[in-house]
């Protein structure tokens, strides 16, 4: 039996003092015990607290993966008027 579920990815961007956190959000599918990542988008915010809540929400309601680039590209333009 396999469960699809959206997960957060924290990222390091950068070396040394140019280096900075980001985060993203994949499509994962587990199955068993292994996980595979279907599709991820990376470096979404800096924001941790923005992309869990984000994450949560497609969980919640079930995001089918043919809608998914599409929810990313809505929370973009929610985050930053893209």
């Amino acid at each position: 039996m396999s469960t699809f579920s959206y997960v957060t990815v924290k990222q390091q961007i950068g070396e040394g003092s140019e280096a900075r956190t980001c985060y993203g959000i994949a499509a994962a599918v587990a199955y068993d015990g292994c996980v595979q990542l279907m599709k991820s988008y990376d470096d979404l915010s800096d924001d941790v607290e923005s992309v869990r809540q984000f994450v949560e929400i497609c969980n919640k309601l079930h995001v089918e993966i043919v809608h998914f680039a599409d929810v990313v590209e809505d929370f973009l333009a929610i985050m930053y008027g893209v």
